[in-house]
């Protein structure tokens, strides 16, 4: 017996079917962007019962996953790597024994369409970015600017051969994982159950948020409205490529996250100025009126400070909270 093909109207789906494929849509979120927003909801309820004003907090997107160079490339390829596995699951289920064995998640040329099809949907990519990000950047300073978002750090990593090549990779599976499993596999999924147009879009923009509410308000406002758009976007038109180029140029902001160059350990003038400015030696946070004062002590460790309420090892920053 065939299965039902993706256009089967949800009437005809048996009962048992329609449970399998909302477990599954269970499973294949808890192993990605579920999970994250859950561990997001929970970030964003830790900020905001600090001392410490939202606006003040930063909130970093790729960190240092080893205190030695080698074990951190180490460990970010492997993060990579395992990062794509969900992908590599969605594509399992949706994929067709017929070319384009990716249709289903947008992917592939169309039947009788030309060859270079991937070139001109990257085109359209590259100006659905300007049209996301030059907004995108404004809402995220005004947000910042009115106390409801962290200051968003892109990348924490010290200057290798392998920074820039690895800043890349990350914002390739985010910009996979984002558009093929929250919007593509999702659509496709909601689609089966009988779930509307406009309930599917607005539920893969909900999902977009919550994931990133760990940076704040404005970053949960901000990626559902992204979402509406990439949403609208594919129901209209099918295709994931082209909403791939925001969602990765985003995530990675290489070209103004990636530190400068230097030799033999030294940082430049502008990074040790920019340090210096950040971060204070010592600073008494404002206490309410009866009681001790905070001291938070910020310990220099190795040749970069970076990150928050780290483990205290080599090239972190160091935070220590001492209460009477």
């Amino acid at each position: 017996m065939t299965p039902p093909s993706s256009t089967t109207g949800a009437p005809e789906l048996r009962s048992g079917i329609r449970t399998r494929l909302r477990w599954e849509i269970g499973i294949v979120l808890a192993l990605s962007f579920g999970a994250s927003a859950v561990y997001a909801i929970v970030a964003i309820v830790e900020r905001l019962t600090r001392e410490a004003a939202l606006a003040t907090q930063t909130a970093t997107i790729n960190r240092p996953l080893s205190e030695r160079p080698t074990f951190d490339l180490v460990n970010q390829l492997l993060g990579f790597a395992f990062g794509l596995a969900p992908v590599l699951l969605v594509g399992f289920l949706l994929w067709n024994s017929h070319r384009p064995h990716l249709g289903r998640l947008g992917l592939g040329a169309h039947r009788n369409g030309p060859r270079l099809w991937w070139l001109r949907e990257s085109g359209g990519g590259v100006l659905l970015a300007a049209l996301i990000g030059i907004p995108g950047i404004g809402f995220y300073l005004f947000a910042k600017s009115i106390g409801i978002n962290a200051t968003v750090v892109p990348a924490a990593l010290d200057t290798h051969w392998w920074t820039v090549p690895v800043l890349i990779l990350l914002a390739l599976r985010a910009a996979l994982s984002e558009e093929l499993i929250v919007v593509a596999y999702l659509f496709d999924r909601l689609k089966r159950l009988g779930v509307g147009p406009v309930a599917t879009v607005a539920t893969s923009a909900l999902l977009r948020g919550s994931y990133h509410l760990y940076q704040g308000f404005g970053g949960f406002i901000g990626n559902v409205v992204m979402g509406l758009v990439f949403g609208w976007a594919y129901h209209r038109y099918g295709r994931s490529l082209p909403s791939s180029w925001p969602t990765g140029s985003s995530t990675s902001s290489v070209s103004w996250a990636t530190p400068s160059p230097s030799r033999s350990g030294q940082r430049s003038s502008a990074h040790q100025a920019a340090d210096h400015r950040e971060f204070a030696p010592l600073r008494l946070a404002p206490q309410r009126p009866g009681k001790l004062p905070t001291l938070r002590l910020l310990r220099r460790v190795g040749n970069r400070q970076r990150g928050e309420q780290t483990l205290g090892v080599g090239h972190l920053r160091v935070t220590k909270h001492l209460s009477g």
